[in-house]
C-alpha cells in the first residue's frame, strides 16, 4: 500500500515490467513514481503552484487574504488565511439543493453584507449566487475545480473564490464579471491577469502563464508563455483600475497602449530562432567568438537584439542591424567572452513580443582578463 499522497488520486499507470506505478493527485496535483514491491517512492513530479483552500476580505475592504492549508472547520471557514494583497427563530426558511448537474453539494457558502444574496462554491467550478427564497440569480464562470471558499467585500462589491484549480479569483459581485485570477507557487512567484490578458506578476511569475494558439486541425499550436509577450501585456494600471471600477472594459477604456489584443497571436508571433553555433556547453580557448544565429520565417520580422553575458549587457537594442525581412536568414555576431563558464542568453524582439534563449560556453583561456578602475564622483 503507498500513502504518499495527501489527497485523492486521480489517474494511475504501471509500468511494462510490472516494478513501478505513477500516480497522479493530491493537493498539490503532482505525478508520484513508487516501487510497487515496498511502496518506496522513486520520483516525485510536482509544479510550484499549489491549491488554495481559504480566501476572505479585511473589514475594511482593503486586503483580500488566501491560506493554502487544508485545516477545514467548516464550509464558511477554512483556516488559516496566510497570505493577503491590497487593492485601492429555528425555521427554514429556504433549501437550496444541489445534483450532479449543479454543483453536488454547497462546499463554500456565504451571504452577502445585505443579507439578501447566498453565494455557494460546489464541485466541478460551480460558483453560483441565489435569493433568500433559493432561487438561483447567476452564474459565476471560471473555475475548472472545485471551489472550496468564497468571500464577499464589505461593501458588497466584489466577490472572492478559492478553488481546487489552484487559483484564487476575483468577481464584480453583482454582474457576474469575472476581474482578475491569481496564482501563487509554493516558490512564491504569483501572477495576477485579466480576461484581456493583461497582467501583473512578481519579477519571475510571468514565467507561470500563457497561451496555446490553435493553427488548425493539421497543424501544431503554438505556445507563448506570459514573458513573452511583456511589453504588451504587462500592465499592473489595468489591474488596479480594473478591481477598483469593478469592470474590465472601464478599464481598459481608460488605458493607454491597448491596441495590441490576444486576437493579434492569431496572424503572428514572436520571433523564432536558433543558435547554431558554437554548441551549447562548448569549450574554446579563443575570447572573442561568433554567434551564429537562424531566424525563422515570421510575419512580423525582428527588430531588436539584446545578448547578455553572464547578466551583463554587452549589445544594446538598435547595436545590430538586422534586414527587414519576413523569410528565413542567418546573422552572425561577434562577443568577447569573460575567464570561466560564459551564460549567454539573446532576447530578440518584434513587434508581437520577444523570445529568449540561453548558451553556455567556458572560456578556457591562459590569461586573465585585466580590469580597469572603476572611479564614482556623487
Amino acid at each position: 500500500m503507498y500513502k504518499g499522497h495527501d489527497n485523492i488520486v486521480l489517474a494511475t499507470a504501471i509500468s511494462p515490467d510490472g516494478r513501478w506505478a505513477a500516480t497522479g493527485g493530491g493537493n498539490d496535483s503532482g505525478i508520484q513514481i513508487w516501487r510497487l514491491r515496498d511502496g518506496k517512492l522513486k520520483q516525485r513530479l510536482v509544479g510550484v503552484r499549489a491549491s488554495t483552500w481559504a480566501v476572505g476580505f479585511s473589514k475594511d475592504g482593503k486586503n483580500l487574504a488566501w491560506g493554502k492549508t487544508s485545516k477545514r472547520i467548516s464550509p464558511t471557514n477554512r483556516e488559516p488565511l496566510e497570505y493577503h494583497i491590497i487593492r485601492h427563530n429555528n425555521r427554514t426558511q429556504a433549501s437550496i439543493e444541489r445534483g450532479p448537474t449543479d454543483g453536488y453539494g454547497h462546499w463554500a457558502y456565504t451571504f452577502t453584507p445585505d443579507g439578501q444574496t447566498i453565494i455557494s462554491g460546489g464541485s466541478n467550478g460551480v460558483l453560483t449566487a441565489y435569493n433568500r427564497a433559493g432561487t438561483k440569480l447567476g452564474s459565476y464562470i471560471g473555475h475548472t475545480g472545485d471551489v472550496w471558499a468564497v468571500a464577499v467585500s464589505a461593501d458588497g462589491r466584489l466577490l472572492a473564490s478559492a478553488s481546487w484549480d489552484q487559483t484564487v479569483r476575483l468577481w464584480n459581485r453583482q454582474s457576474f464579471e469575472p476581474l482578475l485570477t491569481l496564482n501563487q507557487g509554493n516558490d512564491g512567484e504569483w501572477v495576477a491577469w485579466t480576461p484581456s490578458g493583461h497582467y501583473t506578476a512578481s519579477p519571475n511569475g510571468d514565467n507561470m502563464i500563457g497561451w496555446q494558439i490553435n493553427r488548425g486541425i493539421d497543424k501544431a499550436a503554438d505556445y507563448f508563455i506570459g514573458a513573452q509577450l511583456r511589453d504588451n501585456f504587462y500592465r499592473p494600471d489595468i489591474i488596479a483600475n480594473t478591481i477598483r471600477l469593478g469592470a474590465l472594459k472601464q478599464a481598459l477604456a481608460k488605458a493607454k497602449r491597448t491596441q495590441f489584443t490576444l486576437a493579434q497571436l492569431q496572424k503572428g508571433k514572436p520571433p523564432q530562432f536558433e543558435i547554431l553555433s558554437p554548441k551549447n556547453q562548448s569549450r574554446t580557448r579563443h575570447r572573442q567568438i561568433t554567434l551564429d544565429i537562424s531566424f525563422a520565417s515570421n510575419n512580423n520580422p525582428v527588430k531588436d537584439i539584446e545578448i547578455y553575458i553572464n547578466d551583463k549587457l554587452i549589445i544594446t537594442r538598435g547595436k545590430v542591424l538586422l534586414p527587414r525581412r519576413r523569410d528565413h536568414y542567418r546573422k552572425t555576431i561577434k562577443v568577447s567572452l569573460e575567464q570561466g563558464n560564459n551564460q549567454i542568453r539573446i532576447i530578440a524582439k518584434n513587434r508581437i513580443g520577444q523570445t529568449s534563449e540561453e548558451w553556455q560556453i567556458y572560456y578556457a583561456g591562459y590569461r586573465r582578463q585585466k580590469l580597469g578602475d572603476l572611479y564614482l564622483v556623487a
